[in-house]
């Protein structure tokens, strides 16, 4: 039975509605409106009615504005996982109405019923294994070093809850004092006893009777997981231990690896007229059926120290279990703790082993405990299940019959049903139509119509939410609704969309519509615009050259680490099957793949990601930058005569660095100067390497000067403030700029071997505003950026190479909806298409109701009788005044209906600079916004809805 929400009776004098945006700020602007009142209640007095009156205008405004800016960080928090019911309750709240979830006495015994069902599996009745078992350990000097004040502080940086605000926010010395206590309990194995303990939430599943338990632990424990967690998980990437069929909970792999890497191998048995067994399998009750003293063991003979084991050991033997059910603790004894920040990695490293000795010709996908086999031959998969039951019976783990699933993939006619396949000795399945995995649906012949309505389904479930929150007339403002769009509504459809996006035209329709649906609802169009304007209107991009996009950058993101599975399977079906194909109706991917194989990709390649090719303490540390003395130089008015004063008095070796890129002319450069001795480092780049990244290498080809100077103190200048910024900040995260990384190690390498007390300081200056150094590092960076001959081209990051795809997705698009023109929408792109990136109305402070109306006059889609006679709703396109057509420049110009009101808006226009006579397009073309709020004054008082 499903909870409904119901209308709360209460007592408005005693209660509030619990809304978040409300903080003392709206609280003391009440107070001060609520005193003003009864101030002027009393005296009567003009002057106490004035004040009164402009309290409750600020008021009115704070509220509003804490309201929206509460609405815009709810929205753009949500994503394809955000829970429907949480979303629509959070809706309702925010949009002042009372609710009440109320279930009735039925489903709260089942509810309770259910919960005990999930806390008893958590927590059975087993005999404690024993307390003093520990595995033979080997040392480890990385694992088992001190943690450094870098390393607190990057696990801090990383934990974005509101209860780490106090941490965040202690002194250093405080800081350093927390470090010393967890280095203390680290080395003598002694943890507080309250860590042991949690609360574990039961969050509901989708089938509505069983529960995921989450647990709720201290935020001092969590963070010195995260220190352990950061440093086992980069070791373990480090030495290769981790399975490449494995790719959960590791950075830069996910679900969309293993989704791709399924729909390659599928496809690639369709080119070859072949069948493709699948089975997908899950292990029961994975998490929680952790064998705590086989972990301990795995993580020993992997390599781990004692003081690590020791940690773990302590965190997930003899845990105390409180839930909501009961007032007592209760004790589990196995299992990992699911929310624990470890207990992804630890589960992960305990199922490494169970694919060992299946047989070669069956392929292996598995993201934590969801497993996909598949084969071409049914007896090499009936040993494969055989032998990964065997292996997890070893760990304690089981596989779960009634959630295996059994699919021939096929495109010679062999019908679901027909085909067995036996799992263990007591069970057969025969193969199913389709199979979900990792949220896709993969039916039988892989044309995925499932997957798509499943989608759409999914969709307009979400834009219900959208619409409530939206009136023709009132309601959310459509920026705010194309936030929420984006976040909770195209992210369903953004998720691993390359994979399954079809290939029929009526299929991408169907996806298209969705997004037509969303725009029309938030910028108030009627369902008649054409399609072609709502595109050029929003400035979003069609869902599928978005697709496009996010493939590109999926795909150089796998290019980059020539290690991981999805990467080797996607060059051997480039090689195999996509080189040699002549077919033009390719998937998408298939079309993306062709392309970055067949031009050169002049990107950074390794064996992994680049924060696995550097020292740890290079990806911890942080250079020590200076930018004070830019803000000085910025506002004095002889900036250079000020920096030499500074420096006058210091024996520095000034290095200036500077990176060019010219967008007209695709081409870029970098440059740094040592004016002291005239050392110069100037480089050609490829014309996709960003700013960004011109300037990380300027900076890198600086340290190499300093590293030939290590007896100076050096002073190393960038008019880069992102850059300088980006070397202070701590983040292992692969799309970090590798040259940030080189330059950070080329520091510590100076500060090792500097002799004669040298130091190295990093310096942003502003730009362009007359410092020599920094003029001729620009210079020489704008020169090498035309001249190709000048040193070699480094490698750029991957994430460079998106800009260029983002530029084709937006010019296609705009050619998409271009090409209707001269059919659909010929007023608009006549009268009103302008080339920008954002909606006319974006940081305009306007109305909803006036963008609404705006966007339909400008649409020409209306509600007067010329426009709904030209989509056949009416018949009759005359004024109801008998003297011409009713479209909107007879209502606003010539109307005699509307005399009266029209001398108003005449004077109005006059007054913003419009004279007499008048055309509406001119007016609405930009537009021009108090010439706007006039013409919809004039409509308010007229009494007509457009």
């Amino acid at each position: 039975m499903q909870n409904t929400p119901q209308k709360k009776i209460v007592n408005p004098r005693i209660h509030r509605n619990p809304v978040s945006w409300w903080d003392s700020e709206c609280q003391n602007i009440k107070d001060m409106r609520n005193q003003a009142f009864k101030k002027w209640e009393k005296s009567r007095n003009l002057n106490d009615f004035i004040e009164f009156k402009r309290l409750r205008a600020i008021a009115r405004k704070t509220f509003k504005r804490k309201k929206r800016d509460d609405f815009i960080e709810f929205a753009q928090s949500l994503s394809c996982l955000s829970s429907n019911k949480y979303v629509w309750e959070k809706s309702k709240i925010l949009k002042n109405k009372w609710v009440k979830v109320t279930p009735s006495h039925l489903t709260q015994n089942l509810q309770t019923e259910n919960k005990i069902k999930a806390i008893n599996k958590i927590c059975p009745p087993w005999v404690p294994t024993n307390p003093d078992f520990m595995p033979t350990c080997q040392d480890n000097s990385f694992l088992e070093s001190e943690i450094t004040f870098a390393e607190f502080n990057l696990a801090l940086d990383s934990r974005k809850s509101s209860s780490y605000f106090t941490l965040k926010n202690l002194p250093i010395n405080y800081k350093l004092i927390l470090i010393d206590i967890y280095n203390e309990m680290f080395r003598t194995g002694h943890f507080p006893k309250d860590w042991k303990k949690s609360f574990v939430h039961l969050i509901s599943k989708s089938d509505g009777v069983n529960y995921r338990p989450i647990s709720l632990t201290s935020s001092l424990c969590k963070l010195f997981e995260t220190i352990i967690k950061n440093k086992l998980q980069w070791w373990i990437e480090k030495q290769n231990i981790l399975p490449s069929f494995q790719s959960g909970f590791r950075k830069g792999q996910s679900c969309t690896d293993n989704i791709l890497n399924l729909t390659i191998k599928i496809q690639e048995a369709f080119k070859k007229k072949q069948n493709l067994f699948s089975v997908f399998l899950d292990v029961s009750g994975a998490f929680d059926n952790v064998n705590i003293e086989l972990l301990l063991i795995k993580l020993a003979d992997l390599g781990c120290p004692s003081k690590m084991i020791n940690f773990i050991k302590f965190l997930t033997y003899e845990r105390q279990i409180f839930s909501e059910i009961s007032n007592e603790f209760r004790l589990s004894y196995k299992g990992v703790p699911q929310g624990g920040v470890l207990s992804p990695l630890l589960f992960i490293i305990y199922v490494s082993s169970i694919m060992n000795d299946i047989p070669k010709t069956v392929s292996v996908l598995q993201f934590a405990d969801d497993i996909s086999l598949c084969s071409k031959n049914i007896s090499s998969l009936k040993k494969a299940i055989k032998i990964i039951d065997k292996q997890l019976s070893h760990l304690g783990l089981d596989l779960a019959p009634h959630k295996t699933v059994f699919v021939n993939f096929n495109q010679n006619g062999i019908l679901p049903g027909t085909t067995e396949l036996e799992i263990n000795n007591n069970c057969t399945i025969v193969s199913s139509s389709s199979a979900r995995f990792l949220g896709v649906i993969f039916d039988y012949r892989l044309n995925f119509c499932e997957q798509i309505d499943n989608i759409r389904w999914r969709c307009h479930r979400a834009l219900n939410i959208l619409k409530f929150l939206q009136g023709t007339w009132w309601g959310a403002h459509p920026n705010i609704l194309i936030i929420f769009y984006k976040s909770y509504v195209r992210s369903i459809l953004e998720y691993s969309c390359f994979a399954y996006f079809p290939v029929r035209k009526d299929y991408i329709n169907k996806l298209e519509k969705i997004q037509y649906s969303a725009i029309r609802a938030a910028f108030g169009y009627r369902i008649t615009t054409p399609l072609n304007v709502i595109l050029a209107e929003s400035k979003l991009p069609s869902i599928k050259e978005r697709t496009r996009f996010l493939c590109y950058s999926y795909l150089l993101k796998i290019l980059s680490n020539e290690n991981l599975l999805v990467h080797k399977a996607i060059k051997a079906y480039y090689n195999k099957v996509l080189k040699k194909s002549t077919v033009k109706r390719n998937r998408l991917f298939e079309g993306c793949i062709k392309d970055l194989f067949n031009s050169p990709i002049p990107i950074i390649k390794s064996t992994n990601y680049q924060i696995f090719n550097y020292d740890y303490s290079v990806l911890t540390s942080t250079i020590p930058i200076n930018t004070t003395v830019g803000k000085s130089l910025k506002a004095s008015p002889s900036p250079n005569l000020l920096l030499q004063g500074l420096l006058k008095d210091h024996s520095y070796l000034e290095i200036y660095t500077d990176g060019s890129k010219d967008k007209n002319l695709n081409t870029a450069g970098s440059a740094c100067i040592s004016t002291n001795n005239n050392d110069t480092i100037v480089r050609n780049l490829h014309s996709t390497t960003s700013i960004f990244t011109a300037e990380s290498l300027a900076i890198n080809d600086a340290m190499d000067i300093a590293l030939k100077n290590t007896d100076k103190n050096i002073i190393i200048f960038s008019d880069s403030l992102s850059v300088v910024q980006a070397l202070k900040n701590r983040k292992l995260d692969i799309r970090t700029n590798p040259y940030l990384f080189s330059i950070r190690e080329k520091y510590q390498k100076f500060t090792q071997i500097m002799s004669n007390g040298a130091s190295i300081l990093l310096c942003w200056i502003p730009s362009h505003c007359g410092i020599e150094g920094n003029d001729l590092a620009d210079s020489l960076a704008k020169n090498a950026a035309t001249f190709p001959g000048i040193r070699g081209r480094p490698l750029v990051p991957f994430t460079d190479m998106k800009a260029s795809y983002r530029e084709a997705m937006i010019k296609n698009s705009k050619i998409h909806f271009l090409e209707m023109s001269p059919d659909k929408g010929i007023y608009y792109f006549q009268n009103y298409y302008k080339d920008a990136c954002r909606p006319w109305f974006q940081n305009k402070n306007l109305t909803r109701n006036l963008i609404v109306t705006i966007n339909r006059c400008r649409a020409d889609h209306y509600n007067l009788a010329a426009s709904l006679a030209r989509v056949n709703i009416i018949s009759d396109s005359s004024c109801t005044c008998k003297s011409s057509i009713q479209d909107l420049d007879h209502i606003i110009w010539q109307c005699p209906l509307y005399d009266n009101q029209r001398t108003k808006l005449i004077v109005s226009l006059e007054k913003a600079g419009f004279p007499l006579p008048m055309k509406t397009s001119i007016i609405l073309h930009e537009p021009h916004v108090p010439g706007c709020k006039s013409i919809v004054a004039f409509l308010e008082e007229c009494n007509i809805k457009l």
